[in-house]
């Protein structure tokens, strides 16, 4: 019964797996009904339709096609099978091998006359070259299919040109033009029978009227395109190109949330369809998204998983977005240090690769990040050159945002003249070019600047005029400052009623904003863990269809078991009718001779009863001496058992004695080492405790002086017969003592970030490459001391380690070498790296001024301690740079001489 059951099973197994193939077969048959180079250029036709969502799928079918054409020396199917090929490659971001299959093409293109085809291949030709940032020979490509294709039989090819030639001029900041030709594509492509191609035009100008700040006419064309589809689903790649697209529209008008919503899900598509530069791109819209409802963290996580995908693809232009989008991020929280060593390097890439609108980008806010460590001049020359460059494009909001910093600028500076001078121009641009926001952002910087200036009925005219368009607009930052300027405004003119209700607006509108930021965040956080549970879900219908692979696997190979068991059996079968056959004659003739056989055995009977007799009686004897064997045999038995019983317990106990002393001679052993790490542990604690001690004293002390001048100056305001010059001057010592107090607590937030570890991301550090960016940001130092560096880093040339760490490091030890450098030489600076057991030793040697360390040994890494008072400092640097290098699980040490340098040694552990 057991082996019918597995038979029925192979034979069942084996009809399923007939069935499906006969499907298979039938699906062939289809496929098959058309014959030579009709059916190659039907297989092409289904390979591009394919390829607009299933990429790897696409390719498959192309290659088919590529191998009939070849077969039958067909060269129109070979060259269209090739830029499907290329096309499928251009999708997953893979230029390298889309650009030869193109010119492969080509080839055969002009070698058939095809100009059409040339034409659609040459235009993906210029797509590829513009990928890589290789304008204008992607320009060149794309004058060549229009001479090809300006008369086409084919709308769509001339239309995909018209596109690409918009998204070229828009990369060349020629928006006008960039208009036209996306005009001219949707005037074609609204006239063809699949409206999918209308999307990604629609898409395109509603990004243009997006940037523009034509919010309600980029969603009326985005409206239009997913009307015209008539789709709804995540799962199709026009609708999500339509969700990325509204997305930004609303990050624009102020929905962070709604636009997170449309982020999320077409990110989940291009995911899941291994589109890696749209993926990648999804990333940056999020991460933007995440920053403007000031969700920090996430947002920067999805910049950093971008930044990854970039760089492991060979996205540049991607790449130094997320360098400056991280930057800006670090900016908007106070982290100044890692906001300058990423925007240094997005700057140092914009450069090489002339993508000068990010260069803009850049340098703006490196001006930003100047202007806010109150280096104005150094602020001011980054403006001018983000400014120089914004005007040459054309970038007229940007050229007014540019503007507007400029005079925040002098207005801290107390140039109120130049401040007006400039932010006027920056109002002027944004009513050209009818921008709200900037609009109202001027006229607030107008209304702040004329309340210091006196001018406070021009004041309240511009503060009035900002609040108007704000109550159109959703700008409740600008807003925030509206109120705020009205209130000093109030003040400044003794109306306390009209303070006390601006102070009021502005501290309700500024618990109202962290309460929305904080559900916006709450909802990202929601949708990042949906985002996780669909990989999850994702993942096991992976592994399901897996699962039926091996399946479908398995029943093959059973199917191909059977048929090879049922032709032995059959052989067998044939085997044992042969076989009986000859059987059959062998028993006749055995039962011929059985008979004669049988006469002899009678007359053998009668001798054999005497004989029988015989046997008997010795039988008996013989039995008996058995039985005596038996006996002695069983005794021997026991015997041997239990000689065997006592040698396995003598065994047994040997083994347990082995391992008692085996277990003794450990706990030995961790005796005589639970000292030693009981002295170890207590001296790392000790060693904690006096840091937090210090850390706690050091913080009291430098918050205490500030907080009793501010309670101090707050007495003397209440003090009668105070007249306005005392009001003034306590007005401005309070400024001052402020700012103090703030220097403090941004330099004890730094100490603390260093000490919460929570972006310490290990990578591998190029040194030389990491110090050439450091060099570059100390560049004007060094040439004003003609300071020598002098790099050995032949030793270890990169390291496993935290990045914005090394750089402070770096940066911190080289900038304090030229500060304090010796009056009559120059700073000469030498940098050596070496392998020293389980470290890797780097050494900062230099010849300035050197520190008394009889003196000043046990002070030299503490907080606000300084040696040297000729220059300015804070005394924070070295206690950064050992805080960081302990964090890292490393040390410090130092040697010097009065007048004959300092040498460090970091030591990092690999």
């Amino acid at each position: 019964m057991r082996y019918f059951s597995l038979y029925f099973f192979l034979v069942t197994t084996s009809l399923n797996i007939l069935a499906q193939s006969a499907k298979i077969d039938s699906l062939q048959k289809l496929t098959e009904s058309l014959r030579g180079t009709e059916r190659i250029d039907g297989i092409n036709s289904l390979a591009f339709e394919i390829g607009s969502y299933d990429y790897s799928k696409s390719n498959a079918i192309a290659k088919e096609a590529l191998d009939l054409s070849k077969e039958l020396k067909y060269d129109k199917g070979v060259a269209e099978a090739m830029i499907n090929m290329a096309v499928s490659q251009l999708n997953v971001g893979r230029d390298s091998i889309s650009i030869p299959l193109l010119k492969r093409s080509l080839v055969l293109c002009e070698k058939a006359n095809l100009n059409h085809l040339k034409g659609f291949g040459l235009a993906y030709l210029g797509l590829n070259y513009q990928n890589i940032n290789k304008l204008d020979s992607s320009e060149q490509y794309y004058l060549e299919a229009y001479t090809l294709l300006k008369d086409s039989i084919q709308p769509y090819y001339l239309s995909f040109l018209y596109l690409n030639l918009a998204n070229l001029n828009g990369l060349k900041n020629k928006p006008i033009i960039q208009l036209e030709y996306l005009l001219k594509c949707w005037r074609i492509r609204e006239n063809l029978t699949d409206k999918k191609y209308l999307v990604y035009v629609g898409e395109r100008i509603a990004a243009l009227y997006n940037e523009r700040g034509d919010y309600l006419l980029a969603l009326s064309y985005l409206d239009r395109v997913q009307k015209s589809i008539g789709k709804d689903t995540i799962d199709n790649e026009e609708i999500s190109f339509i969700y990325k697209q509204r997305g930004l529209v609303y990050v624009n008008q102020g929905k962070s949330a709604e636009a997170l919503d449309l982020f999320y899900k077409s990110k989940m598509f291009f995911e899941r369809n291994n589109s890696v530069l749209d993926l990648t791109n999804s990333y940056l819209d999020v991460g933007i998204a995440l920053a403007d409802i000031s969700n920090y963290e996430l947002s920067l996580k999805n910049y950093y998983t971008g930044l990854s995908l970039a760089e492991k693809n060979g996205f540049e232009y991607e790449r130094t977005q997320f360098l400056f989008r991280i930057g800006w991020v670090y900016w908007q929280i106070d982290q100044i240090q890692q906001s300058l060593d990423f925007a240094t390097k997005a700057l140092v890439f914009s450069r090489n690769n002339h993508y000068q609108v990010l260069e803009g980008y850049v340098l703006n806010l490196l001006g930003l990040l100047s202007d806010r460590q109150d280096n104005y001049d150094e602020a001011y020359n980054f403006f001018t050159k983000a400014l120089a460059i914004r005007e040459e494009k054309g970038d007229l909001s940007r050229v007014a945002s540019t503007l507007e910093n400029i005079g925040d600028l002098f207005e801290r500076k107390g140039e109120f003249l130049k401040s007006e001078q400039f932010t006027l121009q920056s109002l002027s641009i944004a009513e050209k070019i009818n921008n709200p926001e900037s609009m109202a952002y001027a006229y607030q910087s107008l209304g702040q600047l004329y309340t210091k200036m006196g001018r406070f009925k021009l004041a309240l005219n511009h503060l009035i005029k900002a609040e108007n368009i704000l109550q159109k607009i959703k700008s409740p930052k600008i807003l925030l400052d509206v109120y705020e300027n009205r209130r000093d405004l109030a003040i400044a003119l003794s109306n306390f009623k009209e303070a006390t209700t601006f102070a009021l607006l502005h501290e309700n509108l500024k618990n109202s904003i962290y309460s929305q930021n904080l559900s916006d965040r709450i909802l990202a956080l929601q949708y990042d863990f949906q985002i996780d549970q669909k990989a999850k879900e994702i993942k096991i219908l992976n592994q399901q269809q897996d699962l039926l692979h091996a399946q479908y696997r398995l029943q093959r190979a059973v199917l191909i078991v059977t048929i090879i068991i049922l032709i032995i059996v059959s052989f067998i079968g044939y085997l044992i009718y042969n076989n009986f056959r000859k059987v059959k004659k062998f028993n006749r003739e055995i039962s011929e001779q059985k008979e004669e056989i049988q006469a002899q055995t009678e007359e053998l009977t009668e001798s054999n009863q005497v004989i029988s007799h015989q046997n008997e009686k010795l039988k008996t004897i013989h039995d008996e001496v058995i039985a005596q064997n038996e006996v002695l045999i069983q005794s021997q038995e026991e015997i041997s058992s239990q000689r065997d019983l006592v040698s396995e317990q003598n065994q047994k106990l040997e083994e347990a004695r082995m391992i008692i002393e085996q277990q003794n001679e450990e706990i030995k052993l961790r005796n005589e080492t639970l000292e030693e790490e009981v002295e170890s542990r207590t001296k790392e604690l000790v060693e904690y405790n006096q840091q937090l001690e210090q850390f706690a004293f050091i913080s009291s002390h430098n918050l205490r002086a500030p907080v009793a001048r501010i309670l101090g100056l707050g007495q003397l305001m209440d003090l009668a017969g105070k007249t306005p010059d005392d009001e003034t001057l306590i007005h401005k010592s309070l400024i001052l003592t402020t700012r103090e107090l703030d220097r403090v607590v941004r330099d004890l937030n730094t100490i603390l970030e260093i000490k919460k570890n929570n972006t310490s991301v290990v990578t591998t550090i190029d040194l030389e490459e990491e110090l050439n960016l450091i060099l570059l940001n100390l560049e004007k130092e060094i040439a004003e001391t003609k300071a020598q560096i002098q790099i050995d880093f032949s030793g270890v040339k990169t390291i496993q380690s935290i990045r914005p760490y090394i750089d402070s490091i770096l940066i911190n030890l080289i900038s304090n070498a030229i500060k304090y450098r010796h009056p009559q030489r120059s700073p000469i600076i030498q940098l050596k790296t070496e392998k020293v057991g389980d470290f890797i030793l780097l050494t900062v040697k230099d010849n300035g001024l050197g520190i008394d360390l009889s003196l000043h040994k046990e002070k030299i890494f503490t907080l606000y301690s300084r040696f040297h008072t000729h220059v300015d400092g804070k005394g924070l640097g070295l206690y950064l740079v050992k805080t960081q290098i302990v964090a890292m699980g490393g040390r410090i040490e130092v040697e010097s001489e009065v007048n004959n340098g300092l040498t460090f040694y970091i030591y990092l552990k690999i």
